[in-house]
């Protein structure tokens, strides 16, 4: 199962970098991690543009990057090989929620649950986007390895050659790493700490009553949270410094183009703003978007009336299935495997925090197929254990037939190696086009443009790292300066203030953010006139006489 899962993401890793690009498996935001670490493999530091230090990305990804650059690759090769680095990541996790599942309930559990992971096709998009997304989701896999692991040694950190105070030096610093690969980490690594304080005994010998427990409990706490902070404060430390915030500054600008995009500036964080927010959320997480795919694809295939008609008797179908399930004493197997999952409570916290935070306050619901892909490793492990329950329930009721419960599984297998194909099918046409025109702006930069040229992007993540120009970003997620001044109402200025003569990117995000966000005063003194006509345009900034 791992080999075939790594064989599918080594050949999408190795497609042309072109195609990469233009069909955003290597997206617009994956190119700026990628221009930060080609600039701070050149000693320029943390920056998109050579001039605008930013803490706006998640440092652990951005970091393991580094290398590739610093040993000299093309930029063009260093996307295939973060891609092979994301595809190795992406197995591995395969085998951590193998090792995790077979830790909470059984080896047939974490064999299903690693079958499911390599075959999903949300996986295989997530988990291989050019970001952290992937890293992210196998540092907080590991993470829960260890906890669930220190549960099952009699309530301490595995024991080891390293001793406990070693194991507990690893857990923190795992969890300080968690938090390096996604700020978004910070309520699991607390639940994390509660759940180990919770059930640990201490380092040190015997205790002998409950306040003596109580005690060793609470300093086998604090010291790994003493350790995680250790591992976070050089880029803590780095954040204050260059940009004076701890948390990163893009998440700030997500907000405010959150707001301006549904034309809410003005109106601040309404009803409006957070129901809409809601439906989004809830709409990702109940996959609304490819159910609506499938219905449509019937409709087109035998036309509305038998495909409604099929779906009514999909949905009949499956009522009698669990009713029938019930009869055969299904949930009694069921629940047993269900009540298993407190030892996850952690990060079914982190999850419900994940929905509030994002669906009532910071909102980019563009990205919540993103932002929520720690539910899918819950999700595979909760559907392993209902298909080894299920295979337990049938082996009991038909013990004079196996092959009964061994068909069940492979009608499951089968089913899920069908959910890849229309899957992958879906994906492929609800994937962005403007992708491409991301690539052909950069490229016409570098051919049309001077060499000392610097040009204003709100989406400049592929221009900054492939057309060989300064490319300063406008829309403030890697440039708190852009953000300030569209805050202000003064990006005219700001753009002039910075040396900008050509201003790029699809027409309605300048009118939006750059127009309606600039004085009328800037706007007299100045008239863009364009120069390349696209999907996405390029102007000249020129005075007024």
């Amino acid at each position: 199962m791992l080999i075939f899962g790594l064989s599918i993401r080594l050949a999408i890793a190795w497609q042309p970098w072109e195609r990469l690009i233009s069909t955003g498996a290597f997206g617009d935001d994956a190119c700026y991690y990628a221009s930060i670490s080609y600039n701070i493999a050149t000693g320029k530091g943390p920056t998109t543009d050579g001039i605008h230090m930013t803490n706006g990305f998640q440092p652990l990804w951005a970091f393991i990057l580094v290398p590739i650059y610093a040993l000299g690759a093309p930029k063009e090769t260093a996307i295939n090989i973060a891609m092979t680095l994301l595809a190795l990541i992406s197995t591995l996790n395969g085998l951590l929620l193998f090792l995790l599942a077979r830790k909470v309930w059984s080896e047939r559990v974490g064999l299903l649950a690693t079958f499911f992971w390599m075959t999903s096709p949300t996986v295989l998009k997530q988990s291989m986007n050019g970001m952290e997304t992937g890293l992210y989701v196998f540092m907080l896999t590991l993470a829960a390895l260890l906890l669930v692991s220190s549960t099952q040694n009699h309530g301490t950190l595995c024991e080891s050659k390293f001793g406990k105070i070693g194991m507990q030096i690893l857990f923190g610093f795992v969890l300080g790493l968690t938090i390096l690969s996604r700020v978004d980490g910070l309520p699991f690594v607390l639940a994390a700490i509660v759940a180990h304080t919770l059930s640990s005994n201490g380092t040190g010998a015997r205790v002998r009553n409950a306040s003596q427990k109580l005690v060793s409990r609470i300093v086998s706490g604090v010291f790994i949270s003493a350790i995680v902070v250790l591992t976070l404060l050089p880029w803590l430390i780095y954040g204050i410094a260059t940009t004076g915030k701890v948390i990163p500054e893009s998440g700030m600008a997500i907000r405010f183009l959150s707001m301006a995009y549904i034309g809410a500036l003005d109106e601040g964080i309404s009803w409006r703003v957070i129901s809409y927010s809601f439906s989004q959320a809830l709409s990702t997480l109940l996959r609304v978007k490819q159910w609506r795919y499938l219905s449509s694809k019937l409709v087109e295939l035998v036309g509305a009336v038998s495909a409604h008609g099929f779906l009514a008797s999909l949905l009949v179908m499956s009522i009698l299935l669990i009713v029938l399930l019930y009869r055969f004493g299904y949930f009694e197997h069921l629940m047993p495997m269900l009540k298993e999952m407190r030892k996850l409570w952690f990060w079914l916290f982190h999850i419900v925090s994940l929905f509030l935070a994002y669906s009532l306050y910071q909102f980019g619901w563009w990205f919540f197929p993103r932002y929520f892909f720690p539910v899918i490793p819950v999700g595979v492990l909760v559907g392993a254990f209902c298909a080894e329950a299920l295979y337990r329930c049938l082996l009991e009721r038909f013990k004079q037939c196996r092959c009964v419960a061994q068909t069940a599984i492979g009608i499951i297998v089968v089913s899920q190696l069908m959910q890849l194909c229309i899957g992958c099918a879906y994906l492929r046409s609800e994937s962005f086009c403007g992708f491409e025109e991301y690539l052909n702006v950069a490229l016409w930069l570098k051919k049309h443009t001077p060499k000392d040229a610097r040009i204003g992007m709100f989406q400049s993540g592929t221009s900054s790292y492939l057309s060989e120009r300064t490319v300063i970003n406008l829309d403030g997620v890697v440039n708190g300066k852009a953000l300030s001044a569209m805050l202000e109402k003064r990006m005219l200025n700001y753009i002039v203030s910075e040396g900008i003569s050509y201003i790029a990117d699809w027409d309605e995000l300048i009118e939006l953010l750059l127009l309606k966000r600039s004085g009328k005063e800037e706007l007299s003194k100045w008239m863009l006139i364009k120069v390349r006509k696209g999907e996405m345009s390029v102007y000249k900034l020129v005075k007024v006489k």
